[in-house]
């Protein structure tokens, strides 16, 4: 069974879906946040609860895998390559952007109806580097970084953390930089401490400078 990536911001659109789906008689598992993230210690204990055979199929309904971070994103990549013949996943998330690649290529991708998601693609991250690395300032009038709440700005720079942290491994100091501002920056916009457009005129104002100097 493939595990299953829904997209909506109204809970009960989740609700709607498993029972039009069939996946009401299966014995359900919810597993939320602790603290404010999935955790490695959440996908372990998930790990060793789909070790037993089950005497019926198990819906697993992973909530907000879109704020967990890429340690624990792997390691549950790990787990549907492993776990997924008597075991259906479904992951409700309100974007896509900060979901793993990886993540998603082995995912079936559900929108409900009522979503309207922010989608960010990777050529459009791909452009905003380039022209991050240019000596001119055309990057400021990019469409993509034309933001008017919150929610815009944290899609934003989840996704941007994503992106980053698929091209870390390269050594590139540049990009480490770049990394850590970033979630300094979207640690800042969630707590409400910095207006939307100003956390994005500054990261961009870091990531062009930094990448000036660095040339």
């Amino acid at each position: 069974m493939y595990p299953i990536l829904f997209i909506s911001s109204q809970p009960q659109a989740l609700e709607s879906y498993i029972a039009a789906n069939g996946y009401s008689d299966y014995h359900r598992y919810d597993i939320t946040p602790i603290k404010t993230t999935l955790s490695m210690d959440q996908i372990r204990d998930l790990k060793k609860q789909l070790s037993i055979k089950p005497a019926k199929k198990r819906l697993i309904v992973l909530h907000q895998l879109d704020n967990a971070g890429i340690e624990t994103q792997n390691a549950l990549l790990k787990t549907f390559e492993e776990s997924t013949q008597d075991n259906q996943f479904i992951m409700p998330v309100a974007q896509l952007n900060s979901i793993l690649p990886t993540i998603q290529s082995r995912c079936q991708v559900v929108r409900s109806d009522e979503s309207t998601e922010q989608v960010i693609t990777e050529a459009d991250l791909d452009q905003l580097f380039k022209s991050l690395r240019e000596p001119n300032y055309a990057v400021m009038n990019l469409p993509l970084l034309q933001l008017t709440s919150i929610d815009e700005a944290v899609i934003l720079l989840q996704a941007i953390t994503v992106y980053l942290e698929e091209k870390i491994n390269n050594g590139d100091l540049y990009i480490a930089q770049l990394s850590k501002k970033t979630l300094q920056i979207l640690a800042l916009v969630r707590n409400n401490n910095l207006n939307p457009q100003l956390a994005i005129d500054n990261w961009l104002i870091f990531a062009k400078r930094t990448a000036l100097q660095m040339k």
